[in-house]
């Protein structure tokens, strides 16, 4: 999540590199607004940083290998951890809930490996219908070894990633508000709350058999749902919560945007019907 004392910087670009491409399509580089800095530690980039990088600081391999990389060890930490913290404490239980939560993050970046690849694989075939592709070449550059850079329009990619259930360019949720009333009445615009939609209920749902609940603990009810028919919830990934809106399009909600919003429930609706 953006914090508004955080330095940004706007990336108007039209056009994406292939990889850059897949990584949007991953939920990376969202958004017109970046992140000027990015915060790294000795294992790389943090992931939750991902949405709100203007670029691809490595390969699109090197990024996914860090990933796996960073899961592996902090699941080698909680193991040592767990090995040190003395039996029968909480402290042992909490340990033991973090190492099975450790597996999870390296099945997920497993996962995300694979549609990566898949994605990619699925954008070099579409380019090759050449004049019949839906996906629209804006230019070609050479790399430092003369192989073609290919960038492709964003628009175009919008439009295709669409039958992936994936949104590119994200329209304002004011735009949105605007474009949904109805015709009868164009005077009348009524903002709805981002509290009052698809994911939201399914909070409400978690939430009123279990008020305390950690975000933690939301994440894996969330992920129980995830990919079940009828479910709103895609996926749980590094950056959060994959879910449908009810527009149809795909959204991603942080996991910090997503314990906000467990906070806002217990303040405002514990107590009501």
């Amino acid at each position: 999540m953006i914090n508004p004392t955080d330095a940004t910087i706007i990336d108007s670009r039209v056009a994406y590199p292939i990889d850059e491409c897949v990584a949007k399509m991953l939920g990376w580089m969202q958004g017109p607004e970046r992140l000027e800095r990015i915060k790294v530690d000795e294992r790389g980039i943090l992931p939750h940083m991902l949405p709100h990088i203007s670029r691809l600081v490595y390969t699109l391999d090197e990024h996914l290998d860090q990933l796996k990389e960073r899961a592996r060890l902090e699941l080698f930490d909680a193991a040592d951890a767990y090995a040190d913290a003395p039996n029968g404490t909480h402290q042992k239980d909490e340990l033991s809930d973090i190492i099975d939560q450790k597996y999870i993050a390296i099945e997920d970046c497993a996962e995300l490996i694979k549609k990566a690849h898949f994605y990619k694989s699925e954008i070099r075939k579409e380019l090759e219908k050449d004049n019949l592709s839906q996906l629209k070449i804006d230019h070609v550059e050479k790399d430092e070894d003369g192989l073609d850079i290919i960038y492709i329009k964003l628009d175009s990619l919008d439009d295709w990633a669409k039958k992936y259930q994936v949104n590119i360019i994200d329209m304002p949720e004011t735009i949105i508000d605007i474009i949904s009333q109805p015709q009868a009445a164009p005077s009348v615009t009524l903002r709805k709350s981002q509290r009052d939609n698809a994911l939201s209920l399914v909070l409400n749902d978690i939430l009123r058999i279990n008020p305390q609940a950690t975000t933690a603990k939301v994440v894996s009810e969330l992920r129980i749902l995830a990919g079940e028919k009828h479910s709103v919830i895609i996926s749980i990934i590094d950056e959060g919560v994959k879910w449908i809106g009810d527009d149809g399009e795909t959204q991603i909600t942080s996991r910090d945007a997503l314990g906000e919003r467990i906070r806002y429930w217990r303040k405002h609706r514990l107590n009501q019907d």
